[in-house]
């Protein structure tokens, strides 16, 4: 019994000592990937508002084919997830949100939709659902670059402007704050106005940094109305180019995001996981200390007993 208690003492230990070190590993790349995150809101910011301004042009000849809305036969779903575990809830609650729109959808045929992984954990869920997986985004790193997300953005593109997809959905989980992260189902394509004052209004902070954009997005809101767009030399090729860009770096800002709120919960898990460990050596402590007490008392008495014995 001492001996089991003692390897089990000595297995928490091990464990805590691996987990505080995971969990100083992720706090670094949380800090970098949130430093990367939060400044890369600005520069989202205005890509979106940029793409607002040509979503609400009313000119049929100025519309991008990523702008023009038809009706969805077919839907192209991003499920972004990380490639490790030991995450928390991180991974299960993008997949929620999934499923969680299967429900409301009421989605009988798989045919209909055709899907993307990023991540290891998303490909091994669509695959054992059955769901047919166009392409897999695995090996990204902790950081990802403009240059990582391209290929996807490019590929998206061509999906909706060949008329391969109707709708663009992405799934991933937004950051909020290193304990608080959101899991998120944002619509990319076709790009509309309201849809991305929405965007925007999820990605400027309520308080705290950048959270002044709030208020120059109300005023450039009230401009928009009365602006009068030229566009040269030619309005279609310039728009078409723009939004393809923009688009990216839409998909760009989703992904550090995402980045930011995985490094979050790793370090939340591993943090949690040390305190278990803790408390499961001071548990595992106590009752080693018990059950050695227990039996130095029954030894003293034995041998009073014996003594006693002799004695009389």
């Amino acid at each position: 019994m001492f001996q089991l208690i003692k390897q089990r003492m000595k297995g928490a230990q091990n464990i805590s000592q691996i987990t505080k070190a995971m969990e100083l590993v992720a706090a670094t790349k949380m800090r970098r990937s949130q430093e990367i995150a939060i400044h890369s809101r600005p520069y989202a910011y205005t890509a979106l508002d940029i793409l607002r301004t040509v979503a609400a042009l009313e000119k049929e000849e100025y519309t991008p084919p990523l702008f023009t809305e038809r009706a969805v036969t077919r839907t192209a779903i991003v499920l972004i997830t990380s490639d490790k575990g030991l995450a928390g809830s991180f991974n299960s609650n993008v997949i929620k949100k999934f499923e969680q729109f299967v429900r409301e959808e009421k989605i009988s045929s798989k045919e209909n939709y055709v899907c993307i992984a990023v991540g290891k954990k998303a490909h091994a869920y669509l695959e054992k659902q059955g769901y047919t997986i166009l392409q897999s985004f695995v090996r990204a790193g902790d950081f990802t670059t403009p240059e990582e997300t391209r290929p996807i953005a490019e590929l998206l593109g061509k999906l909706y402007s060949e008329k391969t997809a109707d709708r663009v959905l992405v799934f991933s989980t937004h950051f909020r704050t290193a304990l608080a992260q959101e899991t998120i189902a944002r619509e990319i394509l076709p790009m509309r106005a309201e849809m991305l004052t929405r965007t925007i209004n999820n990605i400027v902070p309520e308080k705290g940094k950048y959270s002044e954009l709030r208020s120059k997005g109300q005023e450039t809101e009230s401009k928009r109305k009365s602006r009068n767009l030229l566009i040269e030399p030619a309005p279609a090729e310039v728009l078409e180019s723009i939004s393809a860009h923009l688009l990216h770096m839409e998909l760009y800002h989703l992904f550090m995001e995402a980045n930011a709120s995985e490094h979050a919960a790793r370090r939340m898990a591993m943090k949690n996981a040390s305190e278990n460990a803790g408390e499961l050596v001071q548990t595992l402590t106590i009752t080693y200390n018990k059950l050695r007490q227990a039996a130095i008392t029954k030894e003293i008495t034995e041998i009073t007993a014996g003594a006693e014995a002799l004695a009389g």
